[in-house]
């Protein structure tokens, strides 16, 4: 900024209302002539209008005989006018053009009119106006010259409506204050009259040598009856015009502008400058948008829950039939083999091909005799279609029923009565279609089985449950004992897929029978309605039907069944979800056989049997881990469990009363801050120590051994977003010692204080709880396997529905395309039969990645 430019006082508070108030005063000023306006200012006029020094000493235009004399003034800087322009100005509305025009055309002469002694510079105010910034305005109000002197309002945009900086209003000798004139008059003026006016020289008075000494101040010119004159109250009428808003902004154009497109552009541009310069005082407005409410789509109703059944019961039910299901299988998919080949042979003209093949009606009733075939192996899928569609809950198993159907009619109008032009019908697809339904339902029945005798096989098996908002809000896995009620319940519900299709595979065929219907009789080609129902329905079926579940669960059924775990149905897998907890108990990671006790003695008066009742007695009452390990040693003594009270936990040890006297159990820094002295050559990391009376009366040295499997496992949890929590009460299991036992990185476990571990461990089951598994086998590995499987396998079939749903929809609209066009050769059934297994493609990928982890 120049030395001559002047700053605000605090640059701290730079404001809006602080610009005001620094201008308000500079222009006081200047109105005093005590301070030249800032060069903030005057760099916004351009030099032709710059206001020279005038010296008044030998110029002194003295006042009319007929009007007051007018009140000194202050020396002004005044801009030399031409007559042309002070005319132009006066001519301010349609009426006084109007009566210039008149007297014109009466043969009159205009009278002289006076012209103010200093001259205001063109100005551009930017005033809301909807006529002329919202709708398109006039063109005659961009191509009509523009008077320099009046002034053209323009709206304001919503960021600029701010109180703005109001430029000095200029005034005449006589105190009157000169203004703009107002849009409606100045878009009539160029209209009609713009282009008629002539500018008229005001009367110059002369001084005492002859010269002429200037404009003639306070010079009227005679009005019309009924006008007000510019002393009579035009004074008035100029006041009332000056109240412009607030949110007005005056600009100065850089140039005399010639039209209002000219000037419009300027005051943009300088509206822009000042924005950009002010921009740090303008507050953006808070726009709050409610976000619109959708309402919820209803979830799928469940069918009523099977009865629960014995597992063992329900291992010879999923195990009958399970052989001659799978040899139906391989004799359906091998009739697609033959078939394959065949067309194979028939589509490629260099392969060698029978020539009593070659025939079209002999292909095609061999065809049809392959096809019968494939359809009786495929027995059990249509017959489960069939009694789906009875009861009302169409399955995938449906949809290749109908297709079936379509085909053989098709097939039977084309060989017997010959509706339609000869092509092969859909047998290869078709039969490929039910080949895979009997993998599908030949995998679900066999990992039933399978979990199914996984879950027999304990006596008394834990189970694994999902509790929502055990910890912290999120769900946990939690293992607790019990039997296996609810699993054969579970075991036998549809799977996610299943209850999907209830409600797409109506939707599906009737969009696939409307649209094969109108692609056929639109085009004149109604002989072709079998043929294309038959090719919507099959790609509608796909060949992912009934494996978007039993696929991705074939190896990981394996895997889990080794690990001693049964997955109890999609119920219980739905509610695997990421960023869940894992609760990890004693006996989770240190399960009986992995903790022993290495070394055991008493020591001063206290006997062997009593320091071991004492010890296994409190150790039993905390329900810690150790217990049997304890409870075994004691009997080896021939000690016996003793009443315990008073007993409180601490994060390093137990302080109870046993046989009347006080107990202290625990780690050595637990005795030592209990104030119990330790003999020397005592202390060991994982030992437990007993002091009964305040004196030291045993010592237990322990051996923690962890199974090779616990490492892999806390890994595939974190890998797959769950946390494992160790709440466990032993007081020597703690993530520092455990890392400094086993090199396990411990501290991406979750460890809460001891109290929270015990209110966890006392909860009792979440209403909202569901069976994710029964688990056969203790330790981590079983229940870290559950859990991560039964995630992914959710993830899995999500994926493969979408895939299926896709290709189903995908292959829905191609047979309509090609059906409109009676494309027989390019929907020919081996093309068919590609994009079917293209489309199977994603779930054998997505089924190999389930359990890679």
């Amino acid at each position: 900024m120049a030395d001559d430019r002047r700053e605000f006082q605090s640059e701290d508070d730079f404001g809006l209302e602080d610009i005001l108030e620094e201008v308000s005063g500079w222009l006081e000023q200047d109105a005093r002539n005590e301070a030249p306006l800032p060069d903030v200012l005057l760099d916004l006029m351009p030099a032709s209008l710059e206001r020279p020094e005038v010296d008044t000493k030998d110029k002194v235009a003295p006042p009319a005989p007929t009007e007051k004399p007018a009140q000194k003034q202050p020396p002004r800087e005044k801009v030399p006018q031409s007559p042309e322009k002070s005319a132009t100005r006066q001519k301010t509305s349609t009426e006084t053009h109007g009566r210039e025009a008149q007297v014109k055309g009466s043969g009159g002469e205009m009278p002289p009119q006076t012209s103010p002694t200093t001259t205001k510079a063109p100005e551009v105010i930017i005033q809301p106006v909807p006529e002329v910034w919202s709708g398109r305005p006039d063109a005659s109000a961009f191509g009509a010259p523009m008077i320099p002197s009046q002034a053209v309002r323009l709206p304001t945009p919503k960021a600029m409506r701010q109180p703005a900086i109001r430029l000095p209003i200029d005034k005449g000798e006589d105190g009157a204050e000169e203004t703009a004139v107002s849009p409606e008059s100045t878009l009539q003026a160029e209209k009609g009259i713009a282009a008629e006016s002539v500018p008229q020289k005001a009367p110059e008075q002369q001084n005492g040598e002859g010269e002429t000494a200037g404009p003639i101040p306070n010079a009227t010119a005679p009005s019309l009856p009924g006008e007000k004159t510019q002393g009579e109250g035009a004074n008035d009428q100029m006041a009332a015009e000056s109240d412009v808003p607030d949110n007005i902004i005056t600009l100065y154009p850089q140039k005399e502008p010639e039209t209002i497109r000219e000037a419009v552009s300027q005051a943009a541009q300088q509206a822009k400058e000042w924005a950009r310069e002010n921009k740090e005082n303008f507050t953006p407005p808070k726009v709050h948008v409610k976000r619109p409410k959708i309402p919820k789509i209803p979830g799928l109703p469940d069918l009523p829950p099977p009865p629960d059944t014995d597992p063992k019961i329900l291992v010879k039910e999923f195990g009958e039939g399970l052989s001659r299901l799978r040899t139906l299988m391989g004799g359906a998919f091998l009739c697609v083999l033959v078939l394959l080949i065949l067309t194979l042979f028939q589509e490629i003209p260099v392969l060698p091909f029978p020539n009593i093949l070659a025939q079209g009606e002999v292909m095609g009733w061999l065809g049809l005799g392959l096809f019968a075939l494939t359809c009786l192996l495929s027995a059990p899928v249509l017959r489960a279609g069939l009694i789906r569609l009875l009861k009302g809950k169409p399955s995938m198993e449906t949809v290749a029923l109908l297709a079936a159907i379509t085909v053989t009619a098709d097939a039977l109008t084309l060989l017997l009565m010959q509706l339609r032009p000869y092509s092969m019908p859909h047998y290869l697809p078709a039969m490929t279609v039910l080949a895979f339904q009997m993998l599908g339902t030949y995998l679900k029945r066999k990992q039933q089985r399978v979990a199914s005798r996984t879950a027999a096989q304990s006596r008394h098996p834990d189970r694994l449950h999902v509790e929502p908002q055990s910890f912290g809000g999120k769900a946990a896995y939690r293992r607790r004992s019990g039997t296996a009620a609810g699993f054969g319940s579970q075991i036998q519900q549809e799977d996610g897929a299943e209850k999907i299709f209830r409600y797409y595979v109506p939707l599906s065929v009737l969009l696939t029978v409307g649209l094969s219907i109108l692609a056929t009789t639109a085009k004149g080609n109604s002989e072709l309605i079998c043929w294309a129902v038959s090719g919507g329905l099959i790609a509608a079926a796909t060949l992912g039907g009934c494996l978007c579940f039993s696929l991705p669960n074939r190896e990981l059924s394996q895997r889990l069944a080794r690990d001693g775990v049964a997955l109890a149905g999609w119920v219980g897998i739905r509610t695997a979800k990421p960023g869940a907890v894992l609760l990890v108990e004693d006996t989770d990671l240190f399960p009986p056989g992995s903790v022993k006790i290495t070394s055991a003695r008493s020591f001063g008066s206290f006997s062997q049997e009593k320091v071991f009742s004492v010890t296994a007695s409190i150790i039993r009452a905390t329900g810690s881990g150790l217990d049997e390990v304890f409870e075994g040693l004691m009997r080896m003594e021939g000690g016996t469990l003793v009443t315990v009270s008073d007993l409180e936990q601490h994060k390093d040890g137990i302080s109870a009363r046993a046989l009347g006297q006080a107990v202290l159990v625990g780690n050595s820094n637990f005795l030592e801050r209990m104030g119990v002295a330790l003999p020397p050559g005592v202390r060991v990391r994982t030992g437990v120590f007993t002091a009964i009376g305040g004196s030291f009366a045993g010592q237990f040295v322990l051996s923690y051994s962890l199974h090779k499997s616990a490492m892999p496992a806390v890994d595939g949890l974190l890998l797959n977003r769950i946390t494992p929590v160790l709440a466990a009460l032993d007081f020597n299991i703690s993530p520092p010692l455990l890392r400094k036992l086993f090199r396990f990185p411990w501290d991406r476990l979750s460890f809460p204080e001891l109290e929270q571990r015990r209110k966890l461990l006392a909860a009792q089951p979440h209403s909202g709880s569901s069976l994710l598994a029964i688990l056969g086998v203790e330790g981590l590995a079983p229940i870290a396997t559950a859990a991560t499987g039964a995630q992914r396998l959710r993830r899995a079939l999500k994926l493969c529905l979408r895939f299926t749903l896709l290709g189903s929809l995908v292959g829905i609209g191609l047979v309509f395309y090609l059906a409109q066009a009676a494309a027989l050769t390019a929907l020919s059934p081996l093309h068919l039969t590609i994009f079917l297994l293209l489309w199977g493609l994603p779930l054998l990928l997505i089924s190999g990645w389930v359990n890679q982890f």
